[in-house]
């Protein structure tokens, strides 16, 4: 994009992020601007469109990017402002503002972390659509893994304990990201509750508990082996032990080859 356009874009972009905005207006001047940054011409193959279940707007990545640094830098100024606009973004039908509400709350300060907490758990709950809960504890939890770790592993504990099959299989969409994250450390935490998971196992939540464990398989394969051996050796089920044969491949070789031994 020439310097130029580049110049009006952002322009245009700090020209809706005035404190003097309140959430509605805010909102209904960035739908304007994205409706006239639209890519009219995009048009999804025949895949895609059938796993398209989130409109969009198609934007180009430069206009993604700069809304992005723009609105990350009025957070950091306008926090509670910003924190006011995360529930109206979030409700709009389209993927980019939701993906602008995850960004606020991902980071907004600290001294917000309990009002973050109280919406990341309220839109979870909420939330039935893969790709925005990965999106929400992704992005929206970027601050709080950092900085308050054991709050959230808290409330995802809570969610594991409560029987519900929808909040069990959202706990475990967010243990993954967790698992992913390279800067957090508390992984014993997380097997222990990979663990209570697998004992008590819900037919409705089994893909994601496959899905956690291979991502602590990515992220740590001798632990994760080390575990699922445990579970076999302690609480062996027709059901446990289907689960963790969907879930052998994801270890190396060498793990695959013992553990298997084990459930001979």
């Amino acid at each position: 994009m020439p310097a130029i356009q580049l110049d009006r874009l952002n322009q245009q972009i700090l020209s809706i992020l005035q404190p003097q905005f309140g959430p509605q207006a805010f909102v209904e001047s960035l739908k304007s601007l994205m409706d006239a940054h639209t890519n009219r011409a995009y048009r999804p193959g025949f895949e895609v469109e059938q796993n398209l279940s989130i409109e969009s707007y198609h934007l180009a990545p430069i206009i993604v990017q700069q809304l992005n640094v723009q609105l990350i830098r009025f957070t950091q100024n306008n926090p509670d402002l910003a924190l006011s606009y995360v529930q109206f973004l979030w409700n709009e039908p389209f993927l980019e503002l939701k993906t602008l509400a995850a960004t606020i709350l991902g980071v907004l300060p600290q001294e917000k972390s309990t009002d973050v907490l109280r919406i990341i758990s309220a839109l979870g709950l909420e939330t039935n659509e893969k790709m925005l809960l990965q999106l929400l504890f992704l992005q929206g939890t970027h601050q709080i893994r950092k900085k308050n770790p054991k709050e959230w592993l808290s409330i995802l504990k809570e969610w594991l304990d409560s029987g519900n099959p929808g909040r069990t299989n959202t706990a475990l969409q967010a243990l993954q990201i967790l698992a992913e994250d390279n800067q957090f450390e508390n992984l014993p935490t997380v097997f222990s509750m990979l663990t209570q998971a697998f004992l008590n196992p819900l037919e409705a939540t089994t893909n994601s508990l496959v899905g956690l464990v291979q991502k602590l398989a990515e992220r740590s394969p001798i632990e994760t082996a080390y575990h699922l051996r445990n579970i076999y050796l302690n609480s062996s089920t027709e059901k446990i032990n289907r689960l963790i044969r969907r879930c052998i491949p994801f270890l190396p070789e060498e793990q695959q080859f013992s553990l298997r031994q084990v459930m001979r």
